[in-house]
């Protein structure tokens, strides 16, 4: 990383003085390199959606406790389940931001090239159909480098975070005398992983991407417990070397102006591969061991899989509305158990593409 920040920091400086090169530099870009995939539930956009729960409507919680020298592993019931039936709300405060972006104009098919610090945070705030009480928040976020090169070709790479907590719609529904303190910790993080990404357009219209998100062995905190590679430092495991718990994610956008009067209309499908799929928590009738001796690692065992299409209609420059569809994980990280989840949503996005400009040459 320090390297390529290096050799970015020279180009900047001898930009200017080569002949035939033209430069610009944004202070920052709310419309980013590297865009955001539209059909991954924890993209950083600003949205609302409200969604009927198909399946995996939450009932219980599967908690290890903070204690790693003693770690006791329990299931707690919700008896009184969530208001609101099957219906589920959630907000997301997120965007993509481009910082200190730097544009060289080449005559050349590569033109043009562009390179900027990229931050990428999101916080899903998810509440109960009545919208009165909150299940939970997971806080997402991205920070890095971003390029593009011509119209074709985005990368990303940096750092990923997930990090998510429950809230008062859960702590009020568990079962009389259960609560505790670890219930006010997160419950799934991944403080930092790495991750680099891809997306090409090979004409106008057709996204294809993919990222591979994996661990460095001095990852800074890690929950639950269970799904740690026994060679991290904070690993209390003693799964093999194969193992690395790593997140390989890929999809597809194909967007076409359908309505002459509004923005183009864009179908998505995301697929995220969840490599913690390999260690197995449940017994075979579905009930979830709470011996962390009997919790292990299945070379055999698939990666869990989670699959997202959502139908984007652009309707202004900055708003659309989309109509989704998840299958697999919980809408919340820290209900990664309910690996069963299915609900269809229907919300409204908002995303400004303002850039402000210091430098034109």
């Amino acid at each position: 990383m320090k390297r390529v920040l290096s050799a970015f920091l020279l180009l900047v400086l001898l930009a200017p003085l080569s002949a035939g090169i033209g430069y610009k530099l944004d202070l920052i870009s709310f419309d980013p390199l590297h865009k955001e995939y539209i059909g991954y539930r924890d993209n950083a956009t600003a949205s609302f959606n409200y969604a009927k729960i198909i399946n995996g409507l939450p009932d219980h919680i599967y908690q290890d406790s903070k204690d790693y020298d003693n770690i006791v592993i329990d299931v707690f019931d919700l008896p009184n389940g969530l208001p609101g039936g099957d219906m589920m709300g959630f907000y997301k405060l997120g965007e993509a931001l481009g910082l200190l972006r730097n544009t060289f104009y080449l005559d050349s098919f590569l033109s043009p090239i562009s390179i900027d610090y990229s931050f990428q945070p999101m916080l899903n705030f998810v509440f109960e159909g009545e919208m009165a009480d909150m299940v939970g928040y997971d806080g997402v976020y991205f920070f890095g480098l971003n390029l593009s090169i011509g119209d074709f070709l985005t990368a990303r790479i940096g750092k990923h975070h997930y990090c998510t907590h429950y809230g008062d719609a859960v702590l009020k529904s568990l079962e009389s005398g259960r609560i505790n303190d670890f219930f006010l910790t997160y419950k799934y993080v991944r403080m930092n992983g790495n991750a680099i990404g891809f997306s090409i357009e090979p004409f106008d219209g057709l996204r294809i991407y993919g990222e591979y998100n994996w661990i460095s062995k001095d990852i800074v905190s890690w929950r639950p417990i269970i799904f740690r590679p026994s060679w991290i430092d904070i690993s209390t495991t003693d799964y093999p070397e194969e193992y690395k718990a790593r997140i390989i994610n890929f999809g597809v956008e194909l967007s076409y102006e359908i309505f002459e009067c509004l923005g183009p209309t864009t179908i998505a499908y995301d697929c995220h591969l969840y490599e913690e799929g390999k260690i197995i928590y449940k017994n075979p009738d579905g009930s979830y061991m709470t011996d962390k001796n009997d919790i292990y690692y299945d070379p055999d065992a698939p990666w869990k899989v989670e699959h997202g299409i959502v139908l984007n209609q652009k309707i202004s420059n900055t708003v659309s509305i989309e109509l989704g569809y998840h299958k697999g994980r919980s809408i919340l990280n820290s209900m990664y158990y309910i690996d069963d989840a299915e609900w269809v949503s229907l919300g409204i996005k908002f995303n400004p593409d303002a850039t402000v400009n210091l430098l034109s040459l």
